[in-house]
């Protein structure tokens, strides 16, 4: 498994698992979980190409990480769900999750 694979399976456990009272709250927190959940299922990372054709102004970019961020934990069904699904698929099913603010 390589690096950002590895980093990204924390992450999503990270994402799952999150306890009250962490170091990162809010706005960041949710930002950070967008992004784990992105990368992980869509490989649609915040810095990447991808997000950066997507999005021309940052605040739009930050406001759809963080909306992401927001949704319910994930649970291990819609894990698999997501890890089903090709990229675009992925990205798509989590976008309207997001446009929702519940999973699909």
């Amino acid at each position: 498994m390589d690096y950002w694979k590895k980093t990204s399976v924390i992450g999503v456990f990270i994402a799952m698992r999150w306890k009250v009272g962490s170091p990162y709250e809010g706005e960041d927190r949710r930002m950070l979980v967008g992004h784990t959940i992105l990368t992980r299922f869509a490989d649609f990372d915040y810095c990447g190409e991808k997000a950066s054709a997507e999005f021309n102004d940052k605040n739009d970019k930050n406001n759809f990480f963080e909306s992401v961020g927001a949704l319910p934990p994930l649970t291990l069904e819609i894990a698999d769900k997501l890890r089903k699904l090709n990229n675009e698929s992925a990205f798509n099913l989590i976008a309207d999750s997001a446009k929702q603010m519940k999973w699909k």
